[in-house]
């Protein structure tokens, strides 16, 4: 949650810097935000209930946001959001829990050696690391000792992308932009047809008339 506050902090920063208004994030429309309260709620839920088979309800979020996240792919760096969320999904599935470095929580701070750190039990969807674990690289293997976090590379991207997000936002830049220009009714230019075809018509009209001056 902190590293995630501290990536929408970075990202409206850098907005800022680059020309944009903290007053374009309001007025943020986006598709299937149903979506979005699924894959918050369902976490929330597991580490304050800690029920049985907690890694399940959290691969459902997973899968949740990342659908949320693809939906609204038209906001640049939701694409890398997705690619993110989809790297932390992959362990989960592998393993049925996200593998966690005993020594990244011991260069995180959060154990005193790897002996006390194999001995801790850990909120779903989080497990210590075991052997015969898969795709432990995309583990939770990145100790962030200032936050007291050990994070994946699947939480790095996640952040990077949420970051953009945000920045992007701030600047109103989307991946696609449609612009619609209302042109006045022109003579000779049928009703039907397109505004860009009527600037053509319209411009080879004008380039006629010049030619008959001439």
């Amino acid at each position: 949650m902190i590293s995630a506050l501290l990536a929408v902090l970075i990202g409206a920063g850098i907005g800022l810097f680059r020309g944009g208004r903290l007053q374009n994030l309001s007025g943020l429309q986006v598709d299937y935000w149903q979506l979005l309260a699924v894959g918050v709620t369902i976490p929330m839920l597991v580490a304050w209930i800690d029920p049985p088979g907690g890694a399940l309800f959290v691969a459902v979020a997973l899968i949740s946001l990342i659908a949320f996240a693809l939906a609204n792919f038209r906001l640049a760096g939701m694409g890398v959001v997705a690619f993110g969320l989809f790297l932390n999904l992959l362990p989960i599935v592998a393993n049925g829990a996200m593998p966690v470095s005993p020594e990244a929580m011991v260069n995180a701070d959060l154990a005193p050696n790897v002996g006390a750190a194999e001995l801790l039990k850990l909120q779903a969807p989080r497990e210590i690391q075991q052997a015969g674990d898969h795709l432990v690289f995309l583990g939770d293997i990145i100790p962030i000792g200032i936050l007291d976090q050990v994070l994946s590379f699947g939480d790095l991207v996640l952040l990077v992308g949420l970051a953009d997000v945000v920045t992007n936002r701030v600047r109103r830049r989307y991946r696609e932009e449609e612009i619609q220009v209302e042109l006045p009714a022109q003579p000779g230019v049928e009703p039907a047809l397109s505004n860009r075809r009527a600037v053509q018509v319209n411009y080879v009209n004008q380039v006629n008339q010049v030619n008959q001056v001439g």
